[in-house]
């Protein structure tokens, strides 16, 4: 429990209930998701047995341990349920139908497919899926067709550069500073700003939350200044490869690598048995790459804005 006086969590007694167990698991669960480490470890020390799957002064977690997480917080809800129906006939009689819906509220929590996640999808011949691995592939199949490279349509670029820029012998003329231009390059307080800026937003593959860069100070910024140099350089690619050649195969990096998260939207149909069901166009795709991709980003969005600007058009297509 969290005792004001001391102003933290007291550690859990052997014999509390699993509505004490649970409400210190979710509590740390949602801690996690939000990236507060500080309550997260008030929860280890009050809950030792999380330390299962986050140790002390540890500032992340793997995806796997975090679903084991998830899945003692149903088997704690799923015991708590267990406890309350026995305790039904000690109710006093005026209470028992608020104690009857407390329990009903917390079956409903744990029937699946109630989530927000995607329980059911339609693959391509018209059958409906539920695995995991089948729901995956019908997701992969669809957005890797959307997402491959497509024909520029040089006609339309010419006839939006006709329209910003004046042309003569030498083609067009803009008044953007040249390529040499000290403008152009990224310095180091945009990078400070960049990372002080960064949404505790969920991490990409790596599982390095935004957080913990901040929390390297002038080292993340000597980091990603030295990173988007190199990055600046007309030989990046080779610099990429070099960089990850003890960790990819031959000629790829994995600086863009991404964690594809697909967010349901309205469902196709609802299936007697399966309930609702997706299709692919049915979900719209969030990709997570790495914090550190997103910082040098952003302090090259920073760095770049107010150059580009002016020529960026207001009708944006996504």
């Amino acid at each position: 429990m969290y005792d004001l006086n001391k102003g933290e969590f007291s550690e859990v007694d052997v014999d509390s209930t699993p509505d004490d167990k649970l409400g210190y698991t979710m509590t740390c669960i949602k801690a996690i998701e939000h990236h507060r480490w500080a309550t997260v470890h008030k929860c280890l020390r009050a809950y030792p047995e999380l330390k299962a799957w986050i140790q002390d002064n540890k500032y992340f977690i793997s995806a796997n341990d975090l679903h084991n997480m998830k899945e003692h917080a149903v088997k704690l809800a799923k015991e708590q349920v267990r406890v309350d129906i026995q305790a039904l006939d000690d109710v006093p009689e005026e209470d028992v139908v608020r104690a009857k819906e407390s329990i009903l509220k917390k079956l409903k929590r744990l029937v699946p497919g109630t989530g927000s996640g995607i329980g059911a999808m339609q693959k391509e011949d018209g059958s409906i899926c539920t695995s995991p691995e089948e729901i995956a592939l019908v997701l992969r199949q669809h957005w890797q067709g959307v997402f491959k490279k497509k024909h520029v349509n040089t006609a339309a670029l010419q006839i939006w550069m006709e329209e910003l820029f004046e042309k003569d012998d030498q083609g067009f003329v803009t008044i953007l500073p040249p390529k040499t231009c000290n403008s152009w390059k990224i310095t180091r307080a945009k990078i400070k700003t960049a990372i002080n800026s960064a949404k505790n937003s969920m991490p990409g593959p790596d599982g390095i939350p935004a957080a913990a860069w901040r929390a390297l100070g002038d080292a993340a910024v000597d980091v990603f200044y030295w990173s988007a140099m190199a990055l600046s350089h007309e030989n990046f690619k080779e610099a990429l490869l070099e960089a990850y050649a003890d960790r990819c195969t031959a000629g790829t990096h994995a600086f863009n690598l991404s964690l594809l998260c697909c967010l349901p939207k309205k469902p196709y149909g609802t299936d007697p048995e399966l309930g609702e069901f997706y299709r692919g166009e049915d979900t719209r795709p969030l990709a997570l790459v790495n914090t550190d991709n997103r910082i040098i980003a952003n302090a090259a969005r920073l760095t770049w804005e107010p150059l580009l600007n002016k020529y960026i058009s207001k009708a944006q297509r996504g």
